[in-house]
């Protein structure tokens, strides 16, 4: 592939990541949905066929784009049925809310949403196993 072949790919690609994210902002989708359409749309679509460097540069401007949306989540807890978040300025409760004798979140679900949604970004980890959002949190 040529050079002005490779570079009008690259081009057509991050348009399409910007929409990706334009409209994960939106819609607010888990990040292995995200990651799926990366995958699908992007390094097997439009990416197909190019030279790695292109593809090194996309994936490294994913993961800006990646963490760019993390002021837009929080970790939560599960508690009694209710989730209770760790960040500041959010509708939902935070957990040093909770009287001391719930402050235990070992063995409690946990995952981090979307902020002020009860839409999950990444997988509820059951029983506080916190390597669910560590495995997607480089997604």
């Amino acid at each position: 592939m040529n050079v002005s072949t490779a570079l009008n790919k690259q081009k057509r690609a991050l348009s399409q990541l910007g929409d990706l994210y334009r409209i994960a902002r939106i819609s607010r989708p888990t990040s292995s949905e995200i990651s799926r359409r990366f995958v699908s749309e992007i390094l097997d679509g439009t990416l197909s066929k190019t030279p790695q460097w292109v593809r090194y540069y996309i994936k490294g401007y994913r993961d800006c784009l990646d963490r760019a949306l993390w002021p837009e989540m929080e970790f939560c807890y599960k508690v009694d049925g209710r989730w209770y978040t760790t960040s500041h300025d959010t509708d939902k409760p935070r957990w040093d809310t909770l009287p001391p004798e719930k402050f235990d979140m070992s063995g409690r679900p946990c995952g981090y949403f979307w902020r002020n949604t009860e839409k999950p970004f990444t997988d509820i980890s059951p029983a506080g196993d916190h390597t669910t959002q560590e495995a997607h949190a480089n997604d």
